[in-house]
């Protein structure tokens, strides 16, 4: 909002001015979604949960029900033995 400010003050243009928030808060959107991302992605790291991706996160942000089965599709970061033969 400075730069927006000092844009007008310099040349009392309203447009110009905000032409320079929006390219400003587009920015900081920018930088924000992926520290959002990792941010989850840490947390849910802390939890023993290993996420491949930021997309994978939204795509279980949209699910209704998840089910787990014995293919290895969800896993644990630490792996376990069963059995020393």
């Amino acid at each position: 909002f400075i730069g927006a400010g000092l844009t007008y003050l310099l040349t009392r243009n309203v447009m110009k001015a905000l032409s320079f928030v929006m390219v400003d808060f587009s920015c900081a959107l920018k930088l924000s979604i992926p520290l959002a991302v990792l941010s989850a992605m840490q947390e849910a790291s802390k939890r023993g949960i290993t996420v491949k991706g930021g997309k994978f996160l939204e795509q279980i942000a949209q699910a209704d029900m998840i089910v787990f089965d014995k293919t290895g599709t969800l896993t644990k970061a630490e792996p376990e033995f069963e059995q020393i033969i």
